[in-house]
Order: structure tokens, then C-alpha cells, then sequence
């Protein structure tokens, strides 16, 4: 269900299911970027989820030009009429146990990326 870091095993030995996927989701999050950082600034294309689902179509449009792709415009209504901006904040409106311990394992790197 996912990448596996180094002590996954420990983990999900010592932390429930959900606290599990937000320690997965921190360290693939790291991971990700500690790798990105030996790559050239014109190799990749960073997109932010929040984006993609406020702005579908420039984000797809953006995707379509870094890859030197025609525009699919087949994708572009799809990505129109499927994607919804309401998802991105839709958890911080919850107050309840489950974003709690969510936030109590992962909120550190999830408010350092909100500021970047």
C-alpha cells in the first residue's frame, strides 16, 4: 500500500493503521523531495494538489507544456468537469480524533509545506 521506508515494520508494529499512513505519507513526502534536490531545476515540474484542484486546467496546461506535449483538450474538459476544488481543504474543517492523529504525526511537514 504504497513505498515502504526503512522501519515500516516497527512502525506499524507500534503506531494504528491511519497513523501508520501519515508516517508513510511524511516520509515518502521527505523522501521525495531530499531526491529532487540532485535534480536540475528544468527536469522537473513540482505540483501542489491544492493547485490542481483550484486550477484543473492551467495545472494540466502547465504538465502538457513542461512534457513538450500537445494539448488534449479530451483531458482538459475532463479535468474540467471531474476535478474538485472542495477536496483540498476539506479535512481542515473536520475536529475530530482521526486529522488529530493525522496532524500529531505528520503536521509538522504539512505546515512547513502550506508556507512554501
Amino acid at each position: 500500500w504504497g513505498p515502504k521506508f526503512p522501519g515500516i515494520q516497527e512502525t506499524a508494529r507500534a503506531h494504528d493503521y491511519l497513523e501508520t499512513c501519515a508516517i508513510q505519507w511524511e516520509e515518502s513526502v521527505r523522501s521525495a523531495y531530499k531526491g529532487f534536490q540532485s535534480v536540475p531545476e528544468e527536469q522537473k515540474l513540482e505540483i501542489r494538489f491544492e493547485h490542481l484542484v483550484q486550477n484543473p486546467t492551467e495545472v494540466m496546461q502547465a504538465i502538457f507544456d513542461f512534457a513538450g506535449l500537445e494539448k488534449s483538450e479530451a483531458v482538459m474538459r475532463w479535468a474540467e468537469e471531474n476535478v474538485r476544488s472542495d477536496v483540498a481543504d476539506r479535512w481542515k474543517d473536520r475536529d475530530d480524533e482521526a486529522v488529530q492523529r493525522v496532524m500529531d504525526e505528520a503536521g509538522d511537514l504539512i505546515r512547513e509545506l502550506e508556507k512554501s
